[in-house]
């Protein structure tokens, strides 16, 4: 997708068609392509350059998980 900046906050990505609250989730995961201002109420700002990446990482980690759900099998005593 093209950004209209490289820096964009949740709010000015929410007008673009995100979820505030997809936003908020990926910002607080591991390697998340984001930064804070400084303040006790700092914002949340995304570096867009790596944000489609960063969420197809986390869509791929998703698949990963559910395709890997451990599959209980009943156990047959033998004759």
């Amino acid at each position: 997708m093209d950004y209209p900046k490289k820096i964009m906050s949740i709010a000015e990505l929410a007008e673009l068609g995100f979820s505030k609250e997809f936003l908020r989730q990926i910002a607080h995961a591991p390697g998340a392509p984001v930064f804070r201002s400084e303040g006790r109420n700092s914002k949340i700002y995304f570096k867009t350059p790596f944000l489609d990446e960063f969420i197809e990482r986390i869509q791929r980690r998703q698949t990963r998980k559910k395709c890997s759900t451990p599959t209980k099998y009943a156990s047959t005593s033998g004759n």
